[in-house]
């Protein structure tokens, strides 16, 4: 199977990196790993070193102010894995495609990237390589409507034990109950904001099994 490698960028402009874990890597990572392939997460939040990554595939996620970062972990992998495959995602990728390309990113996922990122890991496993015609392609994610059917996000890609945050002193964990925002606030970002405006919300079952799937395997009380 083919080789994939997740990135999370360190924030170190931050109080405390390490406050809640980046939960729309570890989504893609479930995604790919409930259709059979065996992703690494490399999580470098907290001044974590990059280590060595000879993956054919390398995500990199980052928002705007950690884009120069991701452009960085991008030229330093490229040095001694030239053929790797490189995809950028995130609010950046969302807000700013064509910087990106500019970058050098082979593709870049403008929205929600799960299934998109999944399609071109498939591509990859099935020819062993990516076309040079789809090289800086931007692509705009098709709309995934019901997000009960998206797996629970990949926790055990990372050392959760690593993450502190604290609410009437006990450990607390984020989760995602919803996606899109049905506001109409000036900041808003995407190209497609009308779409992304639909806000969807997880059926109050699905929410309850991952908060108690939290309880039971990470002992998390909030």
């Amino acid at each position: 199977l083919v080789d994939i490698a997740l990135i999370i960028p360190d924030a170190p402009f931050l109080l405390e990196p390490r406050s809640f874990p980046h939960l729309g890597v570890l989504y893609i990572s479930a995604v790919l790993r409930e259709a059979g392939y065996d992703p690494k997460v490399y999580d470098l939040t907290g001044g974590v070193k990059l280590p060595k990554i000879n993956a054919d595939i390398v995500g990199i996620t980052a928002t705007s102010p950690l884009f120069k970062s991701a452009i960085d972990i991008k030229n330093k992998i490229k040095e001694y894995n030239s053929n790797a495959c490189f995809i950028i995602g995130g609010p950046h990728a969302i807000v700013s495609p064509e910087t990106c390309r500019a970058a050098g990113f082979n593709f870049i996922i403008a929205g929600e990237g799960e299934f998109e990122i999944l399609n071109i890991v498939e591509y990859y496993n099935k020819y062993h390589s990516i076309p040079s015609a789809y090289n800086g392609l931007i692509v705009w994610p098709r709309f995934i409507e019901d997000i009960d059917s998206l797996p629970y996000p990949d926790r055990d890609a990372i050392d959760m034990s690593s993450y502190h945050y604290y609410l009437l002193n006990e450990r607390c964990v984020n989760i995602q109950t919803q996606r899109g925002c049905p506001y109409n606030c000036a900041f808003c970002c995407g190209r497609d904001t009308k779409t992304y405006r639909i806000a969807r919300q997880r059926s109050v079952f699905n929410v309850e099994c991952e908060i108690a799937l939290l309880k039971s395997k990470y002992g998390i009380k909030s």
